[in-house]
């Protein structure tokens, strides 16, 4: 019907579904606008890559959007949304260790907390977030996070700031055999932290983000962290406080297809955090890299590789910002260790296999918001590969350390209700060691 012409125009957009979320909120997500024109032979593809923009907002259930003609020169767009349910007061049971595979070791119900979390991520309607966490239990805390990413009419400039408020009578304080030690203070808090942080939020097009924050941070550990026999020098100076102020800068460009579970696209996030720690009269400062590419080759075949790495200066850094592998990102099959140093990097890899494709309904469910569940399952196998260098805390036993580190191996990713990520895995490591892990977020 869109015949003998090379092109087509934008004659309007219409939004339909949206009930809370204001109408330019999603219009802002769209690369193009009324008056645009379109290759009249990448319409469809067009159109597709718009509709994950708008779902990767991450404020609706679905998205449909099509186009009807209008003459052989124009179309008109409808755009229909499925918005999620935005408030969310919910109690929640969590883990104090790093992940669920190493709570699973022990399974002692007085390593869990309970929190209370409130949450509104589409306030106002405006897209702004709202998160409050009160955690009481092994750990105790307060978490307060507000975020309006648009101020002005043309809808790229925004603001954060976030308050937190962490207390712990436990703290990871050192590593002895590529595991994390804990201890435990019955007489006072190990750990307590405060911080606050402003952020200006800047985003000039539609597929890159800037984000520039100012914050102060203040922590306090007890005496007996910095005993001999422990670790002296957890914070800078080998000092019991730590006062902070650091600058934190980060550059995102996503062009991944779902942001939660890609499959094709790429992104690439670069961060640097310079800090002055003012009791120690010292500096620190890290730059970190985090590049993934994905593939779609048909229906059932994916792949995917991502890069992550870190250089940090000075050599001599408190233990409290050594942090490497082991903690959110890891070579997979080294689950129950932690590879502290000043540098890293990490390359992963993933071949993917669609075993199952389809939308769920619960036509019982009166509420659209749940009575659909979009649901995949994956067969994934992997390898990892990851290196740390470190200079410090290399004894006892850290032998993991400055060596190359792989990992492969085969699971099954079951991907449900929008942005549920459930992964079971099999891992050998270059060490010969064999497990059975668990996880929640995308593998890559």
């Amino acid at each position: 019907m869109l015949a003998e012409i090379d092109s087509v125009q934008v004659k309007g957009i219409h939004v339909e579904g949206n009930k809370v979320t204001k109408t330019y909120i999603i219009l802002r997500e769209l690369d193009f606008k009324e008056g645009s024109w379109f290759p009249k032979d990448k319409i469809d593809a067009h159109l597709a890559q718009n509709r994950n923009q708008i779902f990767n907002s991450h404020l609706f259930n679905a998205v449909d959007i099509h186009f009807t003609p209008v003459d052989s020169a124009a179309i008109e767009v409808f755009i229909h949304v499925t918005e999620k349910w935005y408030i969310w007061p919910y109690p929640m049971i969590e883990f104090a260790d790093r992940n669920f595979n190493i709570w699973w070791e022990t399974k002692q119900l007085s390593r869990l907390n309970a929190s209370i979390n409130v949450l509104d991520y589409n306030f106002r309607g405006r897209a702004e977030k709202l998160f409050v966490r009160g955690v009481w239990g092994y750990s105790r805390s307060l978490y307060v996070n507000y975020e309006i990413p648009y101020l002005d009419k043309t809808k790229r400039h925004g603001f954060q700031t976030i308050l937190s408020y962490q207390s712990n009578k436990e703290i990871w304080h050192k590593p002895v055999d590529n595991r994390l030690q804990f201890l435990f203070d019955p007489n006072k808090r190990a750990y307590r932290s405060v911080y606050g942080e402003a952020a200006y939020l800047f985003r000039p097009k539609i597929f890159t983000r800037h984000r520039i924050g100012l914050g102060i941070e203040d922590i306090w550990v007890s005496d007996t962290v910095l005993l001999p026999t422990e670790n002296p020098h957890y914070l800078a100076g080998d000092l019991d406080h730590q006062f902070s102020i650091y600058l934190n800068y980060t550059f995102k460009w996503d062009r991944r297809d779902i942001a939660y579970y890609p499959l094709k696209g790429h992104f690439i996030e670069v961060n640097f955090s310079p800090r002055i720690l003012i009791n120690a009269k010292s500096f620190y400062a890290s730059l970190q890299l985090n590049a993934e590419k994905f593939w779609k080759f048909n229906r059932f075949i994916y792949a995917g590789v991502g890069f992550r790495g870190k250089v940090s200066v000075p050599q001599d850094q408190p233990y409290n910002l050594y942090r490497a592998l082991g903690y959110k990102y890891l070579v997979r099959g080294f689950e129950p260790f932690v590879i502290d140093g000043q540098h890293y990097g990490l390359a992963k890899s993933n071949l993917k296999f669609c075993l199952f494709k389809r939308d769920i309904r619960f036509e019982f469910i009166p509420l659209k918001q749940f009575n659909r569940a979009p649901t995949s399952l994956f067969f994934n196998i992997y390898a990892d590969a990851g290196y740390v260098y470190s200079s410090r805390f290399q004894s006892p036993g850290n032998t993991y350390q400055n060596k190359l580190l792989g990992g492969y191996g085969a699971g099954f990713d079951l991907v449900t209700f929008y942005d549920w990520v459930i992964r079971a895995e099999y891992s050998i490591n270059s060490f010969g060691l064999k497990g059975l892990y668990l996880h929640f977020t995308a593998p890559i």
